[in-house]
């Protein structure tokens, strides 16, 4: 208790060192954050406009739109070595070949 009365009554204050170091560590701590802050809006962004794109590609295989189809493949199903099934899919995707989704051809 005597400690931490002696200490108010100082007139001693804080160092320039010590206020520069508080300092720094705040324009630090600052940096961290504006960085983080601008990272997660960035990966919302991205998230969001890929989350656009699959929506009107999916609308557009929905409708059925000729150019949302990429074309088809053979899909091969087994189990180690034993081969189980075979089914025919239609696949869909972007311009850029990407893959959005793909849809088993049923015969009814």
């Amino acid at each position: 208790m005597k400690t931490l009365l002696r200490k108010l009554k100082s007139k001693a204050g804080e160092s320039l060192i010590e206020s520069l170091a508080a300092i720094l560590i705040f324009t630090m701590a600052s940096i961290v954050m504006y960085t983080m802050v601008t990272t997660a809006a960035d990966l919302n962004r991205t998230a969001k406009e890929m989350d656009e794109a699959n929506q009107q590609h999916m609308i557009a295989v929905e409708k059925g739109l000729p150019e949302s189809l990429n074309g088809s493949a053979m899909v091969t199903f087994s189990l180690g070595s034993t081969e189980i099934a075979k089914t025919q899919v239609d696949i869909y995707g972007g311009q850029d070949g990407s893959l959005f989704t793909y849809f088993v051809q049923t015969g009814g």
